[in-house]
């Protein structure tokens, strides 16, 4: 609380987010705490929320991210990668569960150099492709290969024997 004209007013009230603060009077109040999920600003006059999934931060970004999520270059990014699907291929990096008559594991995306192969396999793509959305439709070729139609030709020019 601070006081205000007489009356005692919120920090909160003045600056958002604040839960301690000190001064008389709204032009001299500054905060010393600001509540969890945001941090103290260094004007003292301004307390700044955290970004998304994010449980405490400070000027460089995120610190500690809520249940299931990791710091990663100060945002929170979603930690699961399908590990906690029951049998799901190892190589799936997206994934989701919907509801049928029963709950079901689906694989939404391999990881690269795999392409997802029905709901929940990833298969390897031929060791010429980088990349590929099927055994016989790569979209990246590795290095000294050439795409043509689908398929990771051997680049004669970069290929000396």
């Amino acid at each position: 609380m601070y006081e205000s004209g007489g009356f005692c007013s919120s920090c909160s009230s003045f600056i958002a987010f604040c839960i301690d603060c000190s001064g008389s009077g709204p032009s001299s109040v500054i905060c010393q705490v600001c509540s969890a999920g945001s941090y103290l600003h260094t004007s003292n006059t301004l307390c700044i929320l955290c970004g998304a999934n994010c449980d405490s931060c400070d000027n460089t970004g995120c610190l500690t991210c809520s249940a299931g999520f990791t710091p990663s270059a100060g945002n929170c990014i979603y930690a699961d990668t399908c590990g906690s699907f029951t049998g799901m291929d190892v190589n799936c990096v997206d994934c989701t569960t919907v509801l049928t008559p029963v709950a079901e594991d689906l694989c939404l995306a391999c990881q690269e150099g795999y392409y997802l192969f029905g709901d929940a396999d990833c298969l390897a793509c031929p060791s010429s492709c980088q990349q590929c959305q099927s055994y016989f439709n790569c979209t990246l070729c590795q290095p000294t290969f050439t795409l043509e139609v689908g398929i990771c030709q051997c680049d004669t020019l970069n290929n000396e024997v």
